[in-house]
């Protein structure tokens, strides 16, 4: 059976779909409902922020001039220039490419004309305009008030995030309107005992999993805002406690699951370095690096949260406040189990935050104190600026060319050092350059990750550790190297040494570590190297990454973008990374 589902995966992607259109079809009259119930100008201002969010993409962004698509996305190019078929049975990786994405861009292809990837990109910044519609509602949906919708769209139209991966053909754009369908569709559900409803909100939360694996944690994330937030007190419909209101989504969230999880092959379990503590260990490394929640990573953004919470609690609905929070906090930290956690990864607990801060909009009704309305006008304004200057960022940083980089980094003023000391192995190199990790010089930046690996790093090489920050540390791009560079600029201290150029072309300034890594001169006693301790393969400081990306590694050559406060980061990243 498992292997019929995996070599007849158009098959399963054409019922995938073909079930949740036709689910989507039969229930979109309630999702119009809810848009109708808001007044004339908020949802006339709801939908021209879903085409402000599209522009954004489409003109401020010069993605139709510089978009190339890397790692991944070169794959999923090739569907949709009809360069090679997406059947799995032709040696697609599962995970590391999905096959909804590829056969929905081979298809997409064959509509539109394979001769350019403008229908692929447009196509994704029209499902992020739709994606911001229907946050507008949802929080409408959640909180009741009309304030709440206008404000919900306008945070997420500016979400830096959001908005860069509206201009890619990653797969982020898609399973995050999954994300926020399923999210309407399950409170719809939830209030009007609607078995249906929750019937479509089950086949598109599955698609999430089928188009982003690791975002399988919106399972128990919504389960904790609907059983704890969504009480009695808030309109949960009696049917709610009904079996019957269960048997059929659950039912269908069984076949999907085994159409997903088994059909497509099976998940491997990278992510963590070794057992279970491995995984609770990556989390406790990344899960307090907020600027991944950009922009509401600061003190402005999470006072506007706290804000919104206020007012749940304010309003008899503290327990809605709380489990939003919750929902965000959960599928953070679990996320932050990913040995290459980024911003599209923190992408679905921001959901969570944005919906507490659209909340806020609550004190501006007429009956809140007059100082509460002008705080919270003024807040939400501006953490909407802060997310545009998080926009006008990537903007800037958008496939950046090495020649502007080297014109926009002071690093390339400094010292010039020669390429052939740095390769000659007598100090560690974190790079993603392939070359030097073919030479056996240099590991990437996960091979700082694991403390044990670090510190011999730094005892075999005599307490030398050098960081050729290149352009793909700086620019935005599919293959989002920047986040990772964020680790390193908050994990390690970092002196600027001097810029070289390498005989492959590759320009980069250089820094040295400091102190030791993980405030260790030796690697702890019980450590080695070996298949417990490093996802089955012995690395031995080469570099070499897996190219998969799945339940616990997400470890991708392609994906991130540095969504929020790059700036930031940039400058420490200019005087010490």
């Amino acid at each position: 059976m498992w292997s019929w589902l995996a070599s007849h995966d158009a098959l399963v992607v054409a019922l995938q779909l073909g079930v949740w259109l036709a689910l989507a079809l039969i229930t979109g009259p309630r999702l119009l409902a809810e848009a109708r119930a808001l007044s004339p100008a908020p949802r006339a201002a709801v939908a021209v922020l879903g085409l402000v969010a599209v522009a954004i993409c489409a003109l401020w962004f010069p993605t139709f001039e510089r978009f190339m698509p890397l790692g991944h996305e070169a794959s999923y190019s090739e569907c949709y220039y009809g360069q090679s078929t997406p059947a799995s049975a032709h040696g697609w990786q599962p995970y590391v490419t999905y096959p909804v994405i590829r056969w929905g861009y081979w298809a997409l292809g064959g509509l539109l004309g394979r001769e350019e990837l403008t229908g692929a990109l447009a196509f994704n910044m029209a499902v992020r305009g739709v994606t911001v519609v229907l946050f507008g509602l949802l929080a409408r949906a959640l909180f009741r008030r009309d304030a709440a919708a206008v404000a919900a769209a306008l945070l997420l139209t500016v979400h830096p995030t959001h908005a860069f991966w509206g201009t890619s053909i990653y797969n982020v754009a898609i399973p995050s309107f999954f994300v926020v369908l399923c999210l309407l569709q399950s409170v719809l559900a939830w209030r009007e005992g609607d078995r249906l409803l929750l019937a479509a909100a089950a086949a598109s939360g599955c698609l999430v999993v089928a188009t982003r694996v690791e975002w399988g944690i919106l399972a128990p994330s919504l389960a904790l805002l609907l059983f704890v937030g969504l009480g009695a007190v808030w309109g949960r419909h009696p049917k709610v406690r009904t079996l019957a209101f269960w048997a059929g989504p659950l039912t269908l969230v069984f076949f999907y699951g085994v159409s997903i999880l088994a059909g497509a092959g099976a998940l491997t379990t990278q992510g963590g370095y070794h057992d279970a503590l491995g995984y609770v260990e990556t989390m406790g490394r990344q899960a307090w690096i907020l600027d991944y929640l950009a922009p509401l990573d600061g003190p402005l953004g999470l006072f506007t949260v706290a804000l919104g919470v206020a007012w749940c609690v304010r309003g008899g609905h503290g327990r809605l406040g709380w489990a939003l929070l919750g929902f965000a906090l959960l599928s953070h930290c679990a996320l932050a189990t990913f040995n290459d956690f980024a911003y599209r990864h923190d992408l679905l607990p921001g959901f969570g935050l944005l919906l507490l801060a659209a909340g806020a909009a609550g004190w501006l009704e007429k009956s809140s104190h007059r100082g509460l309305r002008v705080t919270a006008a003024g807040f939400l304004a501006a953490t909407a600026v802060v997310g545009l200057v998080g926009v006008s960022a990537n903007v800037e940083r958008y496939y950046t060319t090495v020649e502007e980089f080297q014109e926009r980094h002071p690093g390339f003023q400094s010292t010039e050092l020669s390429s052939d000391t740095l390769e000659d192995g007598s100090c560690y190199l974190i790079t993603d350059n392939e070359r030097l990790w073919e030479m056996k010089l240099a590991g990437s930046h996960f091979n700082l990750m694991e403390p044990g690996e670090a510190a011999t790093h730094w005892r075999d090489h005599d307490r030398c550790i050098y960081w050729l920050y290149d352009v793909t540390d700086y620019r935005v791009d599919g293959l989002a190297v920047r986040a990772r560079a964020l680790k390193l600029l908050t994990w390690f201290d970092w002196e600027p040494a001097g810029h070289a150029s390498f005989p492959d072309g590759n320009e980069a300034v250089v820094y040295r570590m400091t102190s030791p890594p993980w405030g260790l001169e030796e690697p702890p006693a019980d450590w080695r190297w070996g298949e417990d301790e490093i996802g089955g393969e012995e690395e031995g400081g080469s570099g070499a990454e897996p190219d998969v990306e799945e339940v616990g590694g997400d470890e991708e050559r392609a994906a991130e973008e540095v969504g929020g406060d790059e700036e930031r980061a940039a400058e420490e990243v200019q005087s010490t990374p």
